[in-house]
């Protein structure tokens, strides 16, 4: 999951440094504020990332800003939604299958490692959770 990130990451900033004049001088200190936020789960965000993210989506819309806020959606989609290790190979499956990641080098390195063979490590969560939560006594 680290390499996802260090991705999805590296995608943020470089496109931050393209950002170039004093025009967006601004735009450039707040992506290097937000950039954990943007990666991180919207359960999870502050009160100031739910308030300046959305925001941010409006500004950089059609942008690697939106593109990794999106991607990152799935990433997350994939693993906290995925009830069995079979659910999150058909979401990897249909995600590999799809050509919206392809204009990206970053988002491109992060499907050529879901469809690796370090995938079955990666889909350990969802096995894990699935079997607390049948093994939870019920009332």
């Amino acid at each position: 999951m680290q390499w996802l990130w260090h991705y999805l990451r590296n995608a943020l900033i470089q496109f931050r440094k393209s950002l170039r004049g004093k025009r967006w001088e601004h735009h450039r200190e707040e992506l290097w504020e937000l950039k954990w936020g943007l990666l991180k789960h919207m359960d999870r965000w502050t009160l100031k990332e739910r308030l300046l993210i959305p925001e941010m989506m409006e500004i950089y819309a059609g942008t690697v800003v939106e593109q990794v806020l999106l991607f990152k959606e799935t990433l997350w989609d994939l693993f906290d939604d995925s009830t069995s290790p079979r659910e999150a190979y058909a979401k990897r499956d249909t995600l590999a299958r799809e050509a919206w990641w392809h204009s990206s080098w970053h988002r491109a390195k992060c499907v050529e490692f879901f469809c690796s063979e370090k995938f079955d490590r990666m889909v350990t969560y969802p096995r894990t959770r699935t079997f607390r939560a049948a093994a939870r006594p019920r009332h």
